[in-house]
């Protein structure tokens, strides 16, 4: 029988090893998946960003307004698509664009 501190080591030595193998087993994700993961972090926190400059607005206008400036938050997301990334703007991009422009008109009414 072992005293306790030399089967706490050995406990210790044994976790460690198998940590190791299982670390050496795990495959390794190409580099890219990191760049694609930074996108989407940077992405998700100007999407909150967003919202909580929305809410914060609300308290100064009325919720009328702040539909209209979140539904017109489309048109430029797609001007900077365009613009910027020369991203393609199809008919059906477009006729999704102009229809979602008519319901903000008709929410200022």
């Amino acid at each position: 029988m072992l005293p306790n501190i030399d089967r706490s080591l050995a406990h210790l030595a044994l976790t460690q090893g198998t940590f190791q193998l299982a670390h050496d087993l795990q495959p390794q994700l190409p580099a890219y998946y990191d760049r694609q993961f930074l996108l989407m972090l940077v992405s998700t926190l100007l999407d909150l960003a967003s919202s909580i400059l929305l809410n914060v607005g609300l308290l100064f206008v009325t919720a009328s307004v702040a539909q209209m400036l979140r539904g017109s938050l489309l048109l430029f997301v797609t001007a900077l698509a365009v613009l910027l990334f020369q991203k393609p703007l199809n008919r059906f991009h477009a006729l999704g664009l102009l229809s979602c422009m008519v319901g903000c008109q008709g929410c200022k009414c």
